[in-house]
């Protein structure tokens, strides 16, 4: 990664301020931009794609084992839904990002909104009569910037906990889940070995 887009505009939504404060340290000309989320259309229009295609069923699913009392909220819960599930929730993102990144965006009427599939329209900017827009930025910035994220891991948040049901699975003789009935089965049953 050697550049990041040289405006980004988004609402003042929670998430924004991480990018907002990213963009501003990258490139430090105000290229970060705030405005009305009905200004945002594509980006909410997304939303409304994951949410469709995956997070809904999860909203539902997780909100389920909260409501019959499977779900407390403790940290063990929380490590154990994350061990449990999150490969099943990422799965589903991925795949949602890959329909969404290879859809064809429609014609408009304002010419500055180019038509065709996202990932054509951000790998090659020349088929659409433009260019690459992104700014260079110093690779020591990067580090400091990377430095300070945490960035997707094969593990949970807390290693300890992680560490603590391969052990409890291992000596229960349980194998990780390959669909989501297999995974709340296993979830309720780690469950009761760790309490």
């Amino acid at each position: 990664m050697s550049a990041c887009p040289r405006k980004v505009r988004g609402d003042r939504g929670t998430e924004n301020k991480d990018i907002a404060d990213m963009q501003s340290v990258l490139t430090p000309y105000g290229t970060f931009v705030y405005g009305a989320s009905t200004g945002n259309q594509r980006i909410e229009a997304f939303w409304r794609h994951l949410r469709m295609e995956c997070c809904q069923f999860w909203i539902e699913f997780f909100g389920h084992l909260r409501d019959i009392g499977e779900f407390s909220g403790d940290i063990i819960d929380k490590n154990l839904v994350q061990f449990v599930f999150m490969n099943f929730v990422q799965n589903d993102i991925n795949k949602a990002v890959s329909v969404w990144n290879t859809h064809r965006i429609r014609p408009t009427k304002n010419g500055n909104v180019p038509a065709g599939k996202p990932c054509i329209l951000y790998c090659l900017p020349e088929l659409n009569g433009t260019k690459d827009y992104s700014v260079e930025f110093d690779q020591h910035v990067l580090q400091i910037c990377r430095n300070q994220c945490l960035f997707n891991r094969n593990t949970p948040n807390d290693s300890d906990m992680h560490a603590l049901i391969n052990l409890l699975m291992e000596e229960n003789g349980l194998i990780l889940p390959e669909s989501v009935e297999e995974a709340y089965d296993l979830y309720v049953t780690q469950e009761i070995h760790i309490l």
